[in-house]
């Protein structure tokens, strides 16, 4: 009996078997976000070619991508038509913004009928309000969707405003850059002098903070000097995952928590609260009924009267391999969905409810000894 014949590889048109090779382009991919992309697809990229850009054109990043682009920075004019004409020259199926400027940059520049821009998102005004989170509190609070009170410092009536946000929620406040990332310029108000100098800095939004910590927490003691390292704890930051398809279709989602660290994820871990189930379907079928599209981000903390949205980011995040290892594959689905068919594969890995992230200098529990005697529930990222 005659062997069968091996399946032929073709570059554009992929095995017999399989799906014809996508190209994915990956501006900004010497950013987190961009490493975190690369991880998610390490192993499953039989069918892929990654276009990376970055205009840092020694970002290490780049030399873990198929095709490597110089890109101009974000904020020159130039930045859209480059992308553009690289997704032309490339045969680019995809593209996903590493940078949150980059996203809302691209969102709008996609909708000029002749770009050959193709984004796994909303429209550009969507993703220009969840830049914004006045804007993002002003929208949710017209279609009835719960975010947390929002005050913007760059309002005529700020001081009114505060004083009957502090009436009904009282110290501590959040105040953070309206159209900030990354954690960049939050403070924590816990006294009018905090409030006084919040209210003569524009560009500002505040909120409550929610679910607070312990007021001592919230003090930096100083009574020997500065501390070199000093942080308000973050130790249970709750958000929603989401995924949608390109015609509003509800993907899988994942309810999770993580512990941070100087701006920076430490661990996460599924979370298993019925009522957190429940805000999830009920806000994600308003969210995709107004246009919501692609990965959403939720970020979440329950108040007095339950659960509430303080940011929205229509974006992967810096936790989307992490939670690759808890079951979501994030990139696989809203690739697959997008251009169709398998293009990236299932991931192999069975899920866990923790991920860690190890240090060398430390033994850190789900790594694998020597011997074996990994811990099976917990993954290091």
């Amino acid at each position: 009996m005659a062997s069968p014949k091996p399946a032929i590889y073709d570059p554009v048109m992929g095995t017999r078997e399989g799906p014809p090779r996508t190209t994915l382009l990956l501006p900004g991919v010497g950013s987190l976000l961009g490493r975190c992309l690369l991880d998610s697809l390490q192993g499953r990229r039989q069918h892929i070619t990654v276009v990376g850009g970055d205009a840092d054109v020694s970002a290490p990043a780049l030399d873990e991508c198929d095709v490597s682009i110089a890109l101009p920075p974000t904020d020159t004019p130039g930045f859209a038509t480059a992308v553009d004409r690289a997704c032309i020259k490339h045969g680019v199926d995809l593209v996903i913004p590493c940078r949150d400027p980059d996203n809302e940059i691209l969102a709008s520049a996609r909708a000029v009928p002749e770009s050959a821009i193709r984004l796994a998102g909303p429209t550009g005004d969507l993703v220009s309000m969840t830049r914004d989170k006045w804007r993002s509190y002003q929208w949710c609070s017209k279609r009835g969707i719960p975010f947390a009170p929002t005050v913007s410092t760059d309002s005529s009536a700020a001081r009114a405003e505060l004083n009957m946000l502090i009436a009904e929620w009282s110290f501590p406040l959040i105040a953070k850059p309206a159209r900030g990332s990354g954690s960049l310029g939050v403070t924590v108000l816990i006294d009018d002098s905090h409030l006084r100098a919040v209210l003569a800095t524009p560009g500002l939004v505040v909120q409550p903070f929610l679910s607070p910590p312990s007021p001592e927490s919230l003090r930096m003691d100083v009574s020997r000097g500065v501390p070199l390292f000093w942080e308000v704890p973050c130790d249970n930051e709750t958000g929603i995952m989401a995924l949608i398809g390109p015609q509003g279709e509800i993907g899988p989602r994942l309810c999770f928590s993580a512990q941070h660290r100087m701006g920076r994820n430490e661990s996460l871990w599924t979370v298993g609260d019925p009522e957190l189930d429940e805000f999830a379907d009920d806000v994600l079928p308003t969210l995709v009924a107004h246009g919501m599209r692609g990965p959403i981000n939720l970020q979440v903390r329950r108040g007095r009267d339950g659960w509430r949205i303080i940011e929205i980011n229509a974006r992967f995040t810096g936790g989307t391999a992490a939670r690759l290892l808890m079951g979501l594959d994030e990139v696989g689905w809203i690739m697959n969905s997008w251009i169709g068919g398998e293009v990236v594969p299932k991931f192999g890995r069975d899920a866990v409810p923790r991920v860690v992230r190890p240090f060398r200098e430390l033994p850190v529990r789900g790594s694998t000894p020597r011997g074996g005697g990994a811990d099976s529930r917990v993954a290091c990222l």
